[in-house]
């Protein structure tokens, strides 16, 4: 929706449940074509050479019910909220950007050919395939895709083709000199192309792309609405920086400008998150309820008190055995004063000052950790929160004085509670200190809801609302520093983009500068054309021109690239057939002007 008032604009998110793919019928017209597949680590694009865009776009995704033996696999589309599938572990055929999981990538390729309109009673797939592949991708795993299509499915051909450079074809074709900026999922590239030919040795890969910019994105919407953390998921993220995040034309000058109000109420976007993801549960506002959330803060603070003891456990454990070590070197030395001097040179005045040391260290190991905590204060014991928040105060105080007493009388802070219990009053101090923190930060929370303004569903939804401010700049600069966004040990798409040229020549650098074409998913974000044409002008030197080229559709070209290549009529001169992979071995590719060079891999000599 959409006020007059721009300070009062709010955006909603829509259904982003997915949509199963519908099963094709399987035409006369589809025969003898070719199948062309995108297969992304973000998206997987599948269709037909005759199709004008690809019949399926779905998430390049697997999954099954956790525990369940014998149940569905759901692939793509078929996951209809991707949020709410915890209790289905999602598996993806990639590491980055390279296939290392064939048997998710047999999912995948299963619910291609079955919505396609094969029967899974046909005992092959008798049509080419065009597929894509990443840049310079190891012929181990490039096998892996061809033994599934060859040994599997018993396809006549395949031919694999670079997925930015067949993108670069489709918008440019039969182009000669250009640099390729490939913008993927989880990495991106640049690629110089040179006299038709693609130059592997001057090309460079960095391990980001737009998984990490909205992965960035919603990391700083948790920590600004920190009571939305659950309900800001991965899925939303990706929505918002599709929808709303932009490249910054001078990334420092324009959050600065967020300093000024006026600027930022024009510039400063609300999302309304669907209420039904983040209603609360009307059992919290009752007394009962309020237990039951005191009684989960309780655990929350027993286990990392728990992982807190272990720690100095094991500290203490090693410790011991230190000591151990020390005092069987000490007691082995028979010369009295060389004993003598050996413990002076470790640090300590006698024998029997190691001995209480190890006597010491011994009684902290075999401590018992009693995780419960006082009797006076146990849940149990209370029937609403207050006067069990007001027991914790008192018990706090009450340790609070104990502590500061031992301190003025120089005496070790004794046990709480009873012989048995086994922990100090200082730990069962801070125990006791983070529940009550804990559980005034719930009610706070709580009380906050449950006030006059929020009664009304104005107000409800006013609280569920995203603020994106400087955010939409932040998240996008992850391209250009990776290193200060996010703690990356690489350099910037810009410093890629500079260091690849430095390796040309100063004639090749002014071809490939003509034709700086950008594709990939993040390219699709406004802005970026011109903060690209800005940071690479200063690279180059004064008076020399240089263009940069975006691709018509930045998401689809790749497909659109390897359709035309299925259209072709060479391409059973360059796609590797049945014949060539039983003769040649399953790595073997044939070179092409948009695909990876063949390099055999090393015969393995076994002694």
């Amino acid at each position: 929706m959409e006020s007059n008032d721009r300070k009062l604009t709010v955006f909603e998110i829509p259904d982003l449940f997915k949509v199963p793919d519908p099963v094709f019928t399987y035409e006369e017209a589809c025969r003898d074509k070719t199948i062309v597949v995108d297969n992304g680590s973000y998206e997987c694009k599948a269709g037909w050479s005759f199709d004008t865009k690809p019949r399926m776009v779905f998430r390049n995704h697997s999954t099954k019910v956790r525990g369940q033996k014998g149940s569905d696999i759901y692939v793509g589309n078929d996951i209809a909220n991707y949020e709410a599938s915890g209790w289905m572990p999602m598996k993806s055929p990639f590491e980055k950007n390279i296939v290392t999981h064939p048997e998710i990538q047999e999912h995948i390729m299963d619910h291609i050919f079955t919505h396609l309109g094969f029967s899974s009673e046909q005992d092959k797939i008798d049509h080419p395939i065009v597929m894509t592949e990443p840049l310079c991708n190891p012929n181990y795993y490039r096998q892996f895709i061809a033994e599934l299509l060859f040994e599997c499915y018993d396809v006549p051909s395949v031919m694999f083709g670079i997925d930015s450079v067949l993108s670069l074809e489709y918008n440019i074709p039969d182009v000669q000199d250009a640099l390729v900026i490939g913008l993927g999922h989880s990495v991106s590239q640049v690629v110089p192309v040179l006299n038709g030919e693609i130059g592997f040795k001057q090309a460079r890969r960095v391990s980001y792309g737009g998984q990490n910019i909205s992965g960035y994105l919603q990391r700083l919407l948790q920590l600004k609405h920190p009571h939305l953390t659950v309900a800001i998921g991965a899925i939303k993220s990706e929505y918002l920086t599709h929808t709303y995040c932009r490249y910054a034309l001078d990334y420092e000058e324009q959050v600065l400008r967020f300093c000024d109000p006026v600027f930022a109420d024009e510039h400063t976007i609300r999302v309304q998150l669907p209420l039904n993801s983040v209603q609360t549960s009307t059992s919290a506002t009752t007394t009962s309820g309020k237990m039951d959330v005191c009684l989960a803060i309780v655990h929350r603070v027993e286990c990392v008190m728990s992982r807190r003891y272990k720690a100095k456990w094991i500290h203490s454990q090693e410790k011991l055995k230190q000591m151990l070590l020390i005092q069987e070197i000490v007691t082995a030395e028979e010369d009295s004063r060389m004993r003598a001097k050996l413990i002076t040179d470790l640090g300590f005045d006698s024998l029997d000052e190691i001995e209480a040391a190890i006597s010491e260290l011994q009684q902290k190991v075999d401590l018992v950790l009693q995780s419960e905590l006082p009797p006076e204060v146990e849940l149990c014991h209370f029937s609403d929160p207050d006067s069990w928040l007001a027991a914790l105060r008192r018990a706090r105080e009450d340790l609070t004085y104990r502590i500061s007493q031992a301190e003025l009388n120089n005496l070790p802070h004794q046990p709480s509670g009873e012989v048995g219990a086994r922990i100090s009053d200082v730990d069962m101090l801070d125990r006791i200190e983070l529940i009550i923190f804990e559980t005034e930060r719930e009610f706070k929370r709580s009380t906050v809801l449950n006030t006059d303004n929020l009664n009304s569903s104005a107000g409800i939804s006013q609280f569920y609302q995203l603020v994106l401010g400087t955010e939409r700049y932040r998240a996008p600069e992850v391209l250009f520093q990776p290193s200060a966004m996010l703690g990356l040990d690489q350099a910037g798409i810009v410093e890629t983009i500079d260091r690849v040229l430095q390796q040309l020549s100063p004639d090749e650098q002014n071809k490939v500068a003509e034709r700086i074409f950008v594709t990939g998913g993040p390219a699709t974000l406004p802005g970026l054309k011109e903060r690209l044409e800005r940071e690479i002008r200063a690279l180059r030197p004064f008076g020399i021109g240089f263009n940069v080229i975006m691709a018509k559709d930045a998401a689809l070209d790749a497909w659109n690239g390897a359709r035309m290549v299925a259209l072709n009529e060479s391409l059973k001169s360059i796609a590797v057939t049945k014949k060539d992979y039983d003769e040649l071995g399953p790595d073997y590719i044939k070179n092409y002007k948009c695909s990876n060079v063949y390099a055999p891999s090393p015969l393995v000599v076994r002694i």
